[in-house]
């Protein structure tokens, strides 16, 4: 992909690290402890996203322009931020160009997050990498906008299938709305039904990756609608398809995030630990009965 010709007078420019291009030099002014926002820096509404957005260094978008906006960002961030911040132009579908992303940026950021819920989101194994110690990562995974049957959605929940109409069953396909039912005692069954695959389904997978923390009253399921979006299915995904690694914790729960932190939403926050800082917890051993008689 090659850039848009609204800023074509304006490169090269240290200020913009076109990812499409090959390897971008990330300016030694840049520092380390960095904000990364996900999806702006092309779109304007109202104001440029890197205004709107200006307590983050870093945006990541593709070189896209809707009448003129990523000129007006990339102008924005030019006259108002000079040797601050960064627009990075970077697909996340492509493997080498997010490889290099990751590896340039390692141990740098303190904070990443996504504009909004259809923007390019970063994989965990990337989070992983480009996270410092102590940093944190919020709006994980892109909500989907598939509407499911329950039917089709509770074999998801109950894992017994791991492709559904054809589709590789992952975090887009589970952050799925579900029918609207007309019938209120129809409506109530299957609440009820997902109050029960859900709890299972945190306490099956919750013993298996000891490092996102949850309970059931974390995860409600609202009565005035059935509609599981991705705030309310993120950890049930996190933990069935992309478990978190040793040095990454998760929190379930309500969170202000930087980019909307008028706005309360229940999210999980992932932490980036040292590594060693913890382990899973161990499982208790019963002691057979000649071990026991050796010990008195």
């Amino acid at each position: 992909m090659s850039l848009v010709r609204s800023i074509q007078d304006l490169l090269p420019n240290e200020h913009i690290l076109n990812f499409h291009a090959g390897r971008p030099v990330v300016p030694a002014w840049l520092g380390d402890d960095l904000k990364l926002i996900m999806g702006a820096g092309d779109i304007t509404h109202g104001v440029p996203d890197v205004q709107r957005l200006s307590q983050f260094d870093v945006f990541v978008c593709q070189p896209w322009d809707v009448e003129g906006s990523l000129r007006e960002n990339v102008l924005y961030l030019l006259s108002h931020y000079p040797k601050q911040k960064v627009v990075c132009f970077l697909d996340v579908q492509k493997k080498a160009q997010v490889d290099t992303f990751c590896e340039l940026f390692t141990n740098r950021f303190t904070v990443v997050e996504s504009d909004g819920s259809h923007t390019p989101h970063l994989s965990i194994s990337c989070l992983e990498r480009v996270l410092k110690v102590g940093g944190t990562a919020t709006n994980l995974f892109e909500k989907g906008g598939a509407v499911s049957t329950e039917f089709d959605l509770m074999k998801l929940l109950q894992k017994e299938v791991r492709e559904i109409n054809g589709d590789v069953v992952g975090d887009l396909l589970t952050t799925t709305r579900l029918l609207e039912y007309n019938n209120p005692a129809t409506k109530e069954n299957v609440i009820e039904m997902y109050r029960f695959a859900l709890k299972r389904l945190i306490f099956v997978k919750g013993q298996e990756n000891a490092f996102v923390k949850v309970t059931w009253a974390d995860l409600p399921v609202e009565n005035d609608e059935i509609t599981l979006n991705v705030h309310k299915l993120a950890l049930a995904i996190l933990l069935m398809y992309d478990p978190l690694p040793p040095t990454l914790r998760g929190v379930f729960g309500k969170n202000r995030r930087l980019s909307d932190p008028d706005r309360e939403f229940l999210d999980i926050v992932v932490t980036k630990v040292a590594a060693g800082g913890g382990s899973r917890k161990k499982r208790k051993t019963r002691k057979s009965k000649k071990s026991v008689k050796a010990s008195r």
